[in-house]
């Protein structure tokens, strides 16, 4: 049987209508973070809490575009498992 590539380009194979209410959800988030460290002068600066949460977002897509990398109908899914038990090995001990 021969294999049939995907010929789709990237920007095609994004579900934008989960992309965008995710988005907007962030920036409210940020929003709302940045209210709460003004008001509270305790919180520290609402700078770096704002800027703190977006990096967290920008670590949390490179995750998600890595794992999309992936092909779910691969041969090699022991391999997957082998790799699945290093990290959740590695976490238990950290």
């Amino acid at each position: 049987m021969t294999k049939v590539e995907n010929k789709a380009d990237w920007y095609d194979r994004i579900a934008w209508g989960v992309v965008i209410p995710v988005f907007l959800l962030a920036v409210i988030s940020l929003y709302g973070i940045w209210v709460a460290t003004v008001n509270d002068p305790k919180m520290g600066s609402p700078v770096k809490a704002v800027i703190t949460q977006a990096v967290w977002y920008l670590v949390s897509i490179a995750l998600v575009i890595f794992v999309m990398q992936f092909d779910a109908e691969q041969n090699c899914s022991n391999c997957l498992w082998d790799w699945n038990n290093f990290i959740n090995c590695s976490f238990i001990l950290v």
